[in-house]
């Protein structure tokens, strides 16, 4: 974040890569790791002055940890001002020192003291068992055997010595206590396992879709919209009746599994191993995770939820709206996160097709049904026309190819030419202005045409450069749009761009009289 923020030309790479990731809109084809190090020696080779890389926990690298140490250290060796901090456990240290031994840095290794942190956890159990009430209270024999044993087994492991405590502070009698800590997992997987094995029968379908959805979510989730995504889970057909009632006793059936604030009523989950053991493979049953499933589970469950009767109309003013939000907990997120969780899954999958065909479809009635409902909770500020945006805009923005092709079967040139958004775009207007490659592939071939205006007077080809996206340029060239803009004369700024990127429009294109008018794009927030 740091280094695109403080260097622009990093930030292209990056943004290059990204479009390049996106496109694929799967989980699964995420970058591996060589392209991932591939990608940041390009950024840090933009670099003239000396910068850091601190890589924490680098044993957990895993099977990748010899492709991240040759690249890093081939970073540093090239550009000969990288200066490198890596952290990791003591079993892969024989690793790191091959490695560098087949380059040219010259190391100085530092040995952490276990000893101190066995010490701070140490300290850790002792302070617990002085300010929790439960294990305060307890015969000062007892508590001394239970903080010496504790210390003896929890083998440098600060998430163990959390969990096991947690689970003693929840025992109601000093034997209980007791007993607890005799059974307690060695392992923290196994500590996991026990925490699920001892959720209530009555509550483990709750349970095991609270951590579903959790795996799933873009952010925190409340308690009332995790609630509200679980009761989907159990039918597609919403039923109110389906709602939990105390979805507070299902969290506290987890406890050490998830982090649930009060003050807040946001929940995630606890740990980053949480997430690992769940969608670990070597875990089955009905509390396996598998991640890809999940989000696709959690798109159909937000579609679903904006297609609800409850939210045919656009509201009546902005008290109206607080009300809706109010009374449907899930909306605001399925709102601003739906068209994101269809991205990272396959989008060829029927049930994105056919819950989304019923979403899209929804704009054809009057005042545009759930979509325009929809559209005015992601854009409150707007008006009715902004709203009557279409769902062929918004798959062309938001990059949801397959989607966007469903719609393209049946659309007609009026359709393909509709206004939305706040200043009047196209769908191929948008597409170009996010770079959406693919997306004005598809519109390109339907007929839409390249040399479109907006309401403001300004195309595509203009965004397009103007944020860098050259292949998207390069399609609209082709397809013959008239880069009037581009002119040296006309637009200095965006005429640099493409000299930069060799995509000089031919005096064949620079010569053909268009209908823009002069000036440059000044923020993408503009186009909505």
């Amino acid at each position: 974040m740091q280094l695109c923020q403080s260097q622009p030309t990093a930030r292209r790479f990056l943004v290059s890569a990204y479009d390049k990731v996106k496109s694929q809109n799967s989980l699964p084809n995420a970058p591996d790791i060589k392209t991932l190090v591939d990608l940041f020696g390009q950024m840090t080779n933009t670099l003239n002055s000396t910068f850091f890389i601190l890589i924490d926990g680098v044993d957990e690298c895993g099977k990748n940890l010899a492709i991240v140490l040759r690249a890093i250290f081939q970073i540093a060796t090239e550009g000969k001002r990288a200066r490198l901090m890596l952290s990791s456990t003591e079993n892969v240290a024989h690793i790191i020192q091959e490695s560098i031994s087949k380059s040219k840095l010259t190391p100085n290794t530092v040995s952490m003291d276990l000893g101190k942190v066995s010490g701070d956890i140490n300290d850790y159990i002792n302070t617990q068992f002085s300010q929790q009430p439960k294990l305060k209270m307890l015969r000062r024999e007892l508590k001394a055997s239970l903080i010496e044993r504790l210390q003896r087994q929890h083998h440098g492991s600060f998430r163990w010595t959390y969990c096991t405590i947690d689970d003693l502070t929840r025992r109601h009698t000093p034997k209980a206590i007791e007993k607890a800590l005799d059974g307690v997992a060695p392992t923290l997987g196994e500590i996991y396992m026990g925490i699920l094995q001892g959720v209530p029968d009555d509550m483990v379908q709750a349970a095991a879709s609270m951590l579903q959805c959790l795996v799933s979510s873009l952010r925190q989730l409340t308690i009332s919209e995790l609630s509200e995504a679980v009761s989907f889970t159990f039918s597609d057909d919403f039923d109110e009746d389906d709602r939990l009632i105390e979805p507070e006793a299902v969290v506290h059936s987890l406890y050490s599994l998830v982090h649930y604030d009060l003050s807040s009523q946001r929940i995630e989950l606890a740990h980053s191993s949480v997430r690992d053991f769940l969608t670990s493979p070597e875990l089955t049953g009905k509390y396996h995770v598998d991640s890809v499933k999940a989000n696709i589970d959690m798109s159909r469950i937000c579609v679903h939820y904006l297609t609800l009767p409850s939210f045919e109309q656009v509201c009546s003013d902005q008290e109206d709206l607080n009300a809706r939000k109010q009374d449907w907990p899930l909306l605001e997120y399925a709102s601003a996160f739906w068209t994101r969780h269809i991205r990272v899954s396959p989008q060829e999958s029927g049930e994105h097709l056919a819950a989304f065909s019923r979403f899209a479809a929804s704009s054809d009635l009057r005042a545009g049904g759930n979509f325009a409902a929809w559209y005015q909770v992601i854009y409150p500020q707007g008006n009715p026309r902004v709203w009557s945006t279409k769902p062929l805009y918004m798959c062309a923005r938001e990059g949801l190819i397959e989607p966007l092709r469903t719609l393209l079967a049946t659309c007609t040139r009026d359709q393909i030419e509709h206004r939305g958004g706040a200043r009047g775009s196209t769908a191929l207007h948008v597409a170009a202005t996010y770079g959406e490659t693919e997306a004005v592939k598809l519109l390109l071939a339907a007929g839409a045409d390249p040399n479109e205006h907006n309401d403001a007077g300004e195309n595509g080809i203009q965004w397009a450069a103007l944020y860098d996206h050259t292949e998207t340029v390069r399609l609209l060239l082709e397809a013959g749009a008239l880069p009037d803009l581009l002119r040296p004369e006309s637009n200095p700024e965006l005429h640099e761009q493409m000299v930069r990127h060799s995509l000089v429009p031919s005096s064949r294109h620079l010569g053909t009289e268009g209908s823009g008018k002069p000036g440059s794009p000044k923020k993408l927030e503009a186009v909505s």
